[in-house]
């Protein structure tokens, strides 16, 4: 696909959950998230088109398929919480090598 054409002002990425058809309506003018919807689900099913270059995609995807999730990185830790995984990881990785603990 040749995916352009739209200014950066134009370009955004708009998704209709449908409760009643449990199907997820995506749009997208922005060409990164086009190509990267084009890999995880498909060819979209209609595409609009201006001078020859791919302005809109749309995709039909089931409504299980879309996620949202808060980023890897959004999150701050304190020093006392990074202690504590810290710990665990360490408790976690030490334990491997042992048998489970049957209470026998």
């Amino acid at each position: 696909m040749n995916y352009g054409g739209n200014s950066q002002e134009e370009m955004e990425v708009t998704m209709r959950l449908d409760r009643e058809d449990r199907q997820a309506h995506v749009c997208s003018t922005r060409p990164e998230w086009s190509r990267k919807l084009d890999r995880l689900y498909g060819s979209p099913k209609k595409v609009t088109e201006r001078d020859g270059k791919d302005t809109s995609a749309f995709w039909t995807v089931p409504l299980p398929a879309i996620r949202v999730r808060r980023p890897a990185h959004g999150r701050a830790w304190t020093v006392e919480q990074r202690r504590a995984a810290a710990d665990r990881l360490q408790t976690a990785r030490s334990s491997r090598g042992r048998p489970a603990n049957t209470g026998a």
